[in-house]
């Protein structure tokens, strides 16, 4: 098999393997946005420089070992470009010389096989190039994937509450298209033109206008059966890609969700619907294959049949003693080169769209931008005492509905405040806003009379300390857990955090201690675990203002008492929020807010609501009447 044919076949299962026509809902979408920053940005030149947000990420200024690598590669693909035409001129020469001199040409010969070797893919500068694109393209992956995950990072508590967290991550992955955009532009485009420049000028020196004009019969015939057959092509991988997604679909839920199959016996019916789905993804598989078969017939059709049409030309030009005989070997043997273009032209302009599309939602996720920002003159907070103070807050997610209304109180240092009330009343709220995940409405939060909203995020932020109500661990050991909260922590320190959690007897009996790995989201461990897991990152962090969010809801009586000693030290000196549904767990609270439809209806100490109070009062007795 001819280098050509070898090059051919490459193209077409790079072709097959990229060029699947699938297309999600998202996708669609994304397509829409596409067409419409299209009519924004007044067509392709306007929609391409918004991508320009991303240049500092792909060219490498500054970096000269990097700029260095870009100069070798663009000066390799001319000098690959010249020598595609230099080997079969000079095989053309090798001819003319056997068949008037007749005697080895040795220097020619040796020439000719010097600027094959040069010119190949494995062995000359395209190797190089090999070498070469992907460190630049590593250097900017890197880069891309690092900003758009600090920039997602950044946003605001509203984006990643009504994110789709598998399309962010989808994203992130695909800063590589950007890449791929790039490369293709640098290795497949520019080099396809200047071939098809090149070719053309070429086939004109050789022969005459006429093989020019053939060329162009075979491109135009090239392109219309490509754009054709591409149609069906890209309905049976659309309908193939789908069929597939309903089959990892199938196989994630059940397998996932073993437990729920076995508990209704239920193995022979998934079994059966698997086998439906299998059935259609073979049909359609099929269906594609021969789709692509019909495609590849169709342009390599078009290739042989302008081959032996050129051929036909160069033979009647030495018949007639127009060209020497060499001509005749070097156009057969440059036809590949010529021809070759139109293949990788079809093939990135495919995977351009795609990864347009791709690129698409990297640049959406760019334009995205925090609702909550520091202010320009926003300086570290700085907490001594502790004092937080709720100064006439109102806030709501929604317009038109508040979830606080009017909110006041203070929290005196070393105070432990309890917020109780029915579910949806608000208490969470207080805890997010007090974080500023959000901004307010009205009013003001001050700490140490310091308005929030005029420090930094991540100053003020490092202040807290949060257990939540669903704890959530790394898919890592139980000492890089907990360390989490304070990076420079020694084991030591970890060991002493447990403790205070009540929770270090319990490590120790897990199957490699501190270095036992919790699962993904920490399931191999129980809810009361995972618990006391959070409260000692809170230990181990020490902050100065801490927030409790049900710390004991999963907990049995005996461990809740030595986790309350627990969190009574940790609490101590510290001003602590506290939400609670079990009011037992605040008795001591120095302030208890009852809160109803984000307002605070009654406050006091306990003892104080119980002797006055009528909505506190009413839950204390119905809890007390529940049975253990």
């Amino acid at each position: 098999m001819s280098h050509e044919s070898s090059n051919d076949d490459t193209i077409h299962k790079s072709v097959a393997g990229s060029d699947d026509g699938s297309e999600s809902d998202s996708d669609e979408e994304l397509k829409e946005l596409q067409q419409k920053r299209l009519k924004s940005s007044g067509g392709w030149i306007g929609y391409i420089k918004e991508f320009g947000i991303f240049w500092p990420c792909l060219w490498p200024a500054g970096n000269p070992r990097l700029l260095l690598y870009v100069g070798l590669l663009l000066m390799n693909i001319l000098i690959t470009r010249a020598l595609h035409v230099l080997a079969p001129r000079q095989l053309g020469i090798i001819i003319d010389k056997l068949t008037t001199e007749r005697r080895i040409p040795w220097v020619d010969m040796v020439l000719y096989a010097l600027f094959r070797i040069l010119a190949s893919d494995s062995t000359g500068f395209e190797a190089l190039n090999e070498i070469i694109a992907p460190r630049i393209t590593a250097w900017s992956y890197q880069r891309l994937t690092i900003a758009a995950f600090d920039h997602v990072m950044r946003l605001s508590m509203d984006f990643h509450d009504d994110k789709d967290s598998g399309e962010i991550i989808k994203a992130l992955e695909q800063a590589n298209s950007l890449n791929s955009l790039l490369r293709i532009f640098v290795m497949e485009v520019v080099p396809g033109v200047l071939d098809i420049v090149i070719s053309l000028w070429y086939v004109s020196y050789l022969l005459d206008g006429y093989a020019v004009l053939l060329i162009v019969g075979v491109a135009i015939a090239f392109i219309f059966v490509t754009a054709y057959i591409t149609a069906f092509v890209k309905a049976s991988r659309r309908d193939l890609s789908a069929r597939e997604r309903d089959e990892s679909r199938l196989l994630y839920e059940t397998i996932s969700n073993w437990s729920v199959v076995s508990y209704f016996n239920r193995r022979g019916y998934e079994k059966v619907r698997l086998a439906g789905i299998l059935k259609g993804v073979v049909d359609a598989d099929l269906r594609s294959n021969d789709s692509y078969v019909a495609l590849y017939g169709a342009q390599e059709f078009c290739e042989r049949a302008g081959e032996f049409g050129i051929l036909i030309l160069a033979a009647y030009r030495i018949s007639r003693g127009l060209a020497p005989i060499g001509t005749f070997i070097a156009v057969q043997n440059y036809w590949g080169t010529i021809t070759m273009p139109l293949f990788v032209m079809g093939h990135s302009y495919r995977q351009l769209t795609s990864d347009l599309i791709d690129a698409e939602r990297l640049l959406q996720l760019f334009t995205s931008k925090p609702t909550i920002q520091d202010v320009e003159c926003a300086k570290p907070i700085n907490v001594s005492a502790g004092t937080v103070e709720f100064d006439d807050v109102s806030f709501g997610y929604s317009k038109g509905k508040l979830a606080l209304d009017h909110f006041n109180f203070q929290a005196l240092p070393g105070q432990t405040v309890a917020l109780v009330g029915e579910t949806g009343s608000g208490k969470s709220t207080i805890l997010k806003i007090l974080m500023r995940f959000y901004d307010l409405n009205s009013g003001r939060i001050l700490i140490d009379g310091q308005d929030i909203r005029l420090v930094t995020q991540d100053s003020l932020r490092e202040v807290f300390g949060v257990v939540p109500q669903e704890t959530v661990l790394f898919n890592t050991s139980v000492l890089e857990n907990v360390r989490y909260a304070r990076l420079d922590a020694s084991d030591e320190d970890v060991f002493e955090a447990c403790r205070a959690a009540a929770i270090h007897d319990k490590i120790l009996t897990f199957s490699h201690g501190y270095h036992t790995k919790v699962g993904e989201r920490g399931i191999k461990l129980s809810g009361g675990e995972m618990q006391r897991i959070s409260i000692a990152r809170v230990i181990l962090k020490r902050p100065r203002i801490v927030l409790l969010d049900e710390a004991t809801s999963a907990i049995d009586t005996i461990t809740e008492s030595k986790i309350q000693t627990a969190l009574r030290n940790l609490t101590s000196n510290r001003t602590t929020f506290v939400i609670a549904h079990r009011l037992s767990t605040v008795v001591d609270a120095g302030l208890v807010l009852v809160i109803d439809q984000g307002r605070i209806v009654e406050k006091g100490t306990h003892q104080q609501l119980l002797e006055h109070g009528r909505r506190y009062k009413d839950l204390w007795t119905k809890q007390a009447s529940l049975p253990p």
